[in-house]
């Protein structure tokens, strides 16, 4: 059985499930409707926001800051998720890369997503309407109220 820190569950993993659900599952969804549309060059550029969100999933994980500059993550990446970034350097050129690469590059995405999804305490439904992603109202409320018994500030559920 695992043992979480509270704090930590209501906190950095949330924001790193959340930003795998708004922020890196769009952008593997991009990835799979412009391998649908022989569009390898937004794939590429799809699957490189894809990575790199992801990589910044993990360091949140770690408690890096939600908000980061991208060379320090870069860096951070290199230190803590050296795999990501070098996924991240072996994408192909864009204007140049064939089917076959950006559906390998989908494959990893998705393996990389459930990596995250596992190393999560818990996973957030979410439901789209037209003016964005929430999170569902059960578990935005269970989060709420643990984060009211630690005495934390309510979490801010960015939704576009």
């Amino acid at each position: 059985m695992n043992s979480y820190d509270a704090r930590w569950a209501v906190d950095d993993a949330v924001a790193a499930g959340w930003m795998l659900e708004v922020v890196v599952e769009g952008s593997r969804e991009d990835v799979e409707a412009a391998i649908e549309d022989d569009d390898c060059a937004t794939a590429v550029d799809a699957a490189s926001k894809a990575l790199f969100d992801l990589g910044h999933c993990w360091l949140m994980l770690d408690g890096y800051p939600r908000e980061a500059d991208e060379t320090e993550m870069l860096s951070a990446l290199a230190v803590r998720r050296p795999d990501i970034l070098r996924e991240l350097s072996e994408l192909p050129p864009a204007l140049s890369a064939l089917r076959a690469e950006v559906e390998a590059t989908l494959d990893i995405i998705t393996a990389q997503v459930a990596e995250l999804r596992g190393a999560l305490p818990i996973q957030l439904p979410t439901f789209r309407t037209p003016k964005g992603m929430f999170p569902s109202i059960r578990i935005a409320n269970e989060v709420g109220k643990i984060r009211d018994v630690l005495d934390m500030e309510e979490f801010l559920w960015i939704t576009e």
